[in-house]
């Protein structure tokens, strides 16, 4: 049985080649920081076990068309694209999804019937975006926070592409995701004080 809350993905990849918005990636590493110390390279980075491209598809398509035109001019090519991690909904509401790096996030999601549980299911909750995958997709219940975003490059991403896709989000589900994210980032800031999720 279908929950009300499922978007619907497709697990094959386009045989077009191109990252599109909505791709959903296993196993993406960010980097946090690099620094020499001593003559040695140091690299702190964390590995996402699911992220989405959010950029902008059109952005994605005359990227790819650049690359593959062997144009001269390069405007349209990208160095580095969106993508949001998708954290695993039981740990989420449990608070403890970046407990490993010393984190204590917000735990009011809890109690399943709960009203702050059903706003952020129902993605009443400017800031998060719940998703459920159907049957045949394997991730998880997750949860993609606004304020987690971060860039990949993206000649990192198109390496990924063969072995660590995972699937794609359709285009209906995705640019409500898209929407969402561009409300969030686009609210206007409270004065000192005033706080808001």
């Amino acid at each position: 049985m279908e929950s009300i809350y499922m978007i619907k993905a497709r697990a094959t990849i386009q045989n077009d080649g191109q990252i599109h918005q909505g791709d959903i990636y296993r196993d993406i590493d960010y980097i946090e920081y690099a620094d020499i110390i001593d003559g040695q390279i140091n690299i702190s980075k964390i590995r996402y076990q699911y992220v989405m491209v959010i950029s902008q598809e059109c952005d994605l398509a005359q990227d790819y068309n650049e690359r593959n035109n062997q144009r001269q001019k390069h405007d349209k090519l990208l160095q580095s694209i969106m993508v949001i991690p998708m954290f695993n909904y039981e740990q989420f509401k449990m608070g403890s999804h970046f407990s490993n790096f010393g984190y204590a996030m917000l735990n009011i999601y809890q109690k399943k019937d709960s009203t702050a549980s059903k706003n952020l299911m129902n993605n009443e909750v400017p800031r998060f975006h719940y998703i459920e995958m159907n049957d045949d997709i394997s991730v998880i219940p997750s949860v993609m926070d606004f304020k987690r975003f971060f860039t990949a490059d993206i000649n990192y991403m198109y390496r990924k592409q063969k072995t660590n896709y995972v699937c794609s989000v359709e285009p209906i589900f995705r640019e409500r995701i898209s929407q969402r994210f561009a409300n969030y980032l686009s609210r206007i800031g409270l004065p000192d004080g005033e706080q808001t999720i």
